[in-house]
């Protein structure tokens, strides 16, 4: 039997490696990770035969079940469809888990991974936009929802087109003028302060906001909810398009 300890040295031993450099904002990431550890547990254990592509399908029709339940007018239901995404974001770690613990690996399984990082994902800012549309006929959150949305899936793909330059510009990558001056950029007090207020959009906390929101209106407080769920979105369209900013400096830093 797979025990708890032996998960995490063969699964996170890399990626929690990684964390000890990062800051403990970023840290906080591996809460989720550590919780879904014993997802990872049950399967192995109780489901052996489960596969890790069953477990990204799995987390794909979850993200959508709960993309959709988010714009229902009943709000025990949104709530519901809140915690049914959180699952499918823990699933999308256990699949992983499984994966190198049993050393199976898949270009189907890749696939499902970004297709659940494409749509489920980004997909939640346009959930609450129309969800707050239906309710309070609301038409500016809604174009906000959009911003939100299509930021999003822009910083989603463009990693990947930055990627794709990177490789065609590689030798340019070896002059040391270039080097010094990401270096400098890299050690400074704005990039650490930016890349602070960049962990706004990360999906748990984006996830943690819109479950505020709901219960908000769930325990009657429609004003505060109106008011805090507009801030809330404009934080996160403004960081997404920061972050859509500093993707396209680190092209032309690398390739010019």
């Amino acid at each position: 039997m797979a025990s708890i300890k032996e998960i995490k040295e063969i699964c996170h031993s890399v990626k929690l490696k990684r964390s000890v450099t990062e800051n403990k904002i970023k840290r906080s990431y591996d809460f989720h990770r550590n919780l879904a550890v014993y997802i990872t547990f049950f399967f192995l254990n109780f489901m052996p035969k489960i596969t890790p592509n069953q477990i990204s399908l799995l987390m794909v029709l979850f993200g959508f079940t709960g993309v959709f339940m988010l714009i229902s007018i009943k709000i025990p239901l949104t709530l519901a469809g809140v915690l049914i995404i959180y699952i499918s974001f823990l699933l999308d770690k256990v699949d992983g888990d499984i994966a190198r613990y049993r050393k199976i690996f898949s270009l189907y399984g890749k696939y499902l991974d970004e297709i659940y990082h494409l749509f489920p994902q980004t997909l939640i800012y346009l959930a609450v936009g129309i969800h707050e549309y239906i309710q309070n006929n609301h038409m500016l959150f809604l174009v906000l929802s959009f911003i939100c949305y299509f930021s999003s899936i822009a910083n989603r793909i463009s990693p990947k087109f930055v990627l794709m330059l990177l490789q065609r510009g590689t030798e340019k990558n070896n002059n040391p003028n270039i080097q010094k001056e990401k270096t400098v950029y890299k050690n400074t007090l704005l990039r650490e302060l930016i890349n602070n207020f960049l962990v706004c959009i990360r999906f748990d906390l984006t996830l943690a906001g819109i479950f505020l929101y709901f219960l908000l209106e769930f325990m009657g407080f429609n004003s505060a909810s109106k008011l805090y769920i507009m801030v809330f979105f404009f934080i996160q369209a403004f960081a997404q398009i920061v972050r859509l900013l500093i993707i396209n400096r680190s092209v032309r830093e690398k390739l010019i």
